[in-house]
């Protein structure tokens, strides 16, 4: 009898070993878990290098504001989108980020009326609201938008 449970135990390890394996490796789960760290790091490293809130408010240049938060799994995708267009853009328009977590910027999602994420917020020169989009936009849209600035 002890034979048999030992025996059931290691092919149930076993198995969970070999379905884990399945799992990871598969093409279909490892290129997101992968591509969501991607996604994570581009996205931390666009806010490092964003235009910051008050120099984009006074450089007489249009803004992309996006309100975002590092765990939402939308604006990680979103990032890299951003970031193509941030390349493209970036010399004549404002890419900001803030971080709907941090305290510091709680006045502004008032003010922008940022009810989710990513929340993204696309102004004139003169700061006047041109236009807001909620939750995944297309690259199209987000770059038809930045071609009125143009």
């Amino acid at each position: 009898m002890m034979i048999k449970k030992t025996w059931l135990l290691a092919f149930v390890g076993f198995l969970l070993f070999v379905i884990g394996n399945i799992v990871i490796t598969h093409e279909d789960f490892a290129p997101t878990f992968h591509s969501s760290i991607a996604n994570l790091a581009t996205l931390k490293t666009m806010a490092r290098d964003s235009v910051p809130y008050q120099v984009a408010r006074t450089n007489g240049k249009p803004s992309l504001i996006e309100f975002y938060a590092d765990w939402c799994q939308t604006c990680q995708s979103l990032a890299v989108t951003l970031e193509q267009l941030q390349h493209k853009y970036g010399e004549s328009i404002n890419f900001t980020m803030l971080n709907i977590d941090d305290p510091q910027w709680h006045q502004q999602i008032q003010t922008y009326q940022v009810t989710g994420v990513p929340h993204l917020t696309f102004l004139r020169a003169n700061q006047e609201v041109v236009e807001t989009l909620i939750g995944k936009a297309p690259e199209v849209v987000i770059e038809n938008i930045l071609k009125e600035f143009k």
